[in-house]
């Protein structure tokens, strides 16, 4: 179940956290590889494994909160992991639009927003670590995928289809 898996992924961060054998363990050691492949394999991800994912890489971050509540603590964020977001993340196999949503999208994009915010102690240390992962190309990729995907491409023609169905019905 997806509660599992974020227990699992909350186990796996806490018993690197503040321990630097495991976390060498993670970086250098292939963990995070193997783990973006295991969330890979379970082609799941919800809001809860996406905040999980998000707190690997995410000093400061406390996955759980509400979306305000996150926005408002957001200002000691500071980004200590880039390959956790990388391989977590930024890796478009891990997680799917086709599966997931533009919603999953959107609060990450709105997670990330968070490093940056003007607000943030850490913004310009976040913003330059943000941009040597090429951030950037990979937010205009996934907006173009978005748009593409739910205006032409399957989902887009199943809303149209559905649409075209309800206006038949009236």
């Amino acid at each position: 179940s997806t509660s599992t898996l974020a227990l699992s992924l909350r186990v796996i961060r806490e018993s690197a956290h503040r321990h630097i054998p495991n976390l060498e363990m993670l970086q250098g050691g292939g963990g995070y590889r193997i783990l973006a492949f295991l969330l890979y394999q379970k082609r799941i991800m919800t809001k809860d494994i996406l905040e999980q994912c998000f707190a690997f890489a995410v000093h400061g971050f406390t996955p759980n909160l509400t979306e305000i509540e996150s926005v408002a603590k957001s200002t000691g964020w500071a980004l200590a992991d880039p390959d956790a977001l990388k391989y977590f993340l930024m890796n478009h196999q891990v997680w799917s639009l086709h599966s997931s949503g533009p919603e999953i999208a959107s609060y990450l994009l709105s997670l990330l927003n968070g490093l940056v915010q003007p607000s943030s102690i850490h913004g310009v240390f976040n913003a330059r670590r943000l941009h040597l992962l090429g951030i950037v190309k990979w937010t205009l990729h996934l907006m173009i995928e978005i748009a593409e995907l739910y205006t032409s491409g399957s989902v887009g023609e199943e809303a149209s289809k559905a649409k075209d169905l309800e206006n038949f019905r009236q």
